[in-house]
């Protein structure tokens, strides 16, 4: 927020009268992120508490926390995606939106049907996955110029 936004009873009301911050707090929406299995037992308790808007599933994490192999760009392990079914079903059952990270045409329709209201299509391991080759020859030429020096 720009500073000159932060004159009390000047610049900080919005039209209705609420002060900015007011404003802001009340278009900000709280989103739990569900990432381990921990998460996963406690979902149903997270869901209901007051002023939680979104359960976030974090699908590379849960893996991770189920001991299970994590690849970014394989598919996800039967396990996975029931624990996401679950997420996105307590979400509703608990009239909050559900999102994740949710790849491929058929994915994002089936997810949408099943009520989810928030979907990433890319997050920054995506991007640093398509950077691959610039990443390993910049760490190349490192490489061989600390070993020169």
């Amino acid at each position: 927020m720009a500073p000159f936004r932060l004159i009390p009873g000047i610049s900080d009301i919005v039209p209705d009268g609420r002060t900015s911050y007011q404003y802001q707090n009340d278009a900000a929406a709280v989103i739990v992120q569900i990432e381990s299995v921990e998460g996963l037992k406690n979902a149903e308790e997270i869901a209901k508490v007051p002023g939680v808007d979104c359960l976030w599933y974090g699908a590379l994490d849960m893996t991770i926390s189920m001991n299970m192999r994590a690849g970014v760009m394989e598919s996800k392990p039967k396990e996975v995606l029931e624990a996401q079914a679950k997420v996105f079903c307590i979400a509703k059952e608990n009239g909050i939106a559900s999102g994740g990270i949710i790849q491929g045409t058929e994915a994002i329709g089936k997810g949408a049907q099943e009520g989810t209201v928030f979907v990433a299509a890319g997050a920054d391991v995506f991007a640093l996955l398509s950077q691959k080759q610039n990443l390993e020859s910049t760490r190349e030429a490192l490489e061989k110029f600390s070993t020169s020096s």
